[in-house]
């Protein structure tokens, strides 16, 4: 009895799964990242708070599309990397912070920006014309600030943990087997008359088939490139440090198993 209940349940599970894995297959393929990077993804703890961030990063956007860089050169002499940063901050009055990862990739590098600006230039452009100095450096909004930081610091803090309840799927629980109704012949070994509990516990999935499941739907990929990771606690919650699009690929797929 316990060992048809699990193939029953597990049948009904990769089913879901297959039918989650088919419809993500079916989605158009990502545009490459541009590149600039994302602001940071919504605080959905805080909804309040993440309004109001988001709305200065949009109103600090739209004033850099303003903003213009004059017709300057820059040599060797002028054109120390945190020099130029600091002109483009003074120059245009945009809020500009340079992380401590991005210094040291500065300082490692030893960055200068030689060239010359015959026309008016929007701040955006030059700004990805000073991040394509060097492949570790990116820039982008941040918290009402711009930005410029390393690839790898942009990526981390896009990260989020969450926790997922799967104790519906990875718990053992107690089967109940139905009464035995007198005089009806039965191939298998009879319950008990008035029904009871099954002398073993079954549980859906034990966590490694879960994790292989989720990784599987969502694309290995995603969690070998992207720095993501999976988790199971003893506990019976799910630990996930993703970005915020596979996590909502992850509570997508976790609804659509049986529980």
């Amino acid at each position: 009895m316990s060992d048809r209940c699990r193939g029953t349940r597990t049948a009904a599970l990769l089913l879901a799964w297959s039918a989650f894995a088919a419809s993500v297959a079916a989605q158009p393929p990502t545009a490459p990242r541009a590149r600039r990077a994302p602001a940071d993804p919504a605080r959905a703890a805080k909804p309040v708070d993440a309004d109001q961030t988001a709305a200065a990063d949009r109103a600090l956007r739209r004033k850099l599309t303003q903003e213009r860089i004059g017709r300057v050169t820059f040599t060797a002499e002028n054109g120390a990397y945190l020099d130029v940063l600091k002109l483009v901050r003074t120059a245009t009055n945009v809020p500009l912070l340079v992380t401590a990862p991005a210094r040291k990739v500065i300082a490692a590098e030893g960055l200068v920006f030689v060239g010359e600006l015959r026309a008016p230039i929007r701040v955006p452009d030059f700004l990805d014309l000073l991040t394509d100095a060097s492949d570790q450096l990116i820039w982008t909004v941040r918290d009402g600030v711009v930005q410029v930081t390393t690839r790898n610091d942009a990526a981390s803090r896009s990260r989020r943990m969450r926790l997922y309840d799967v104790r519906a799927l990875t718990f053992a629980r107690t089967e109940f087997v139905p009464p035995r109704i007198g005089g009806i012949p039965s191939g298998r070994d009879p319950g008990p008359r008035a029904g009871g509990e099954a002398d073993e516990k079954v549980s859906a999935l034990e966590p490694d088939e879960l994790i292989e499941m989720v990784r599987a739907a969502t694309g290995p990929e995603r969690w070998d490139d992207d720095g993501a990771t999976l988790e199971y606690l003893e506990s019976g919650y799910l630990m996930v440090h993703a970005p915020q699009k596979l996590h909502q690929q992850v509570a997508r797929l976790l609804r659509r198993l049986p529980q």
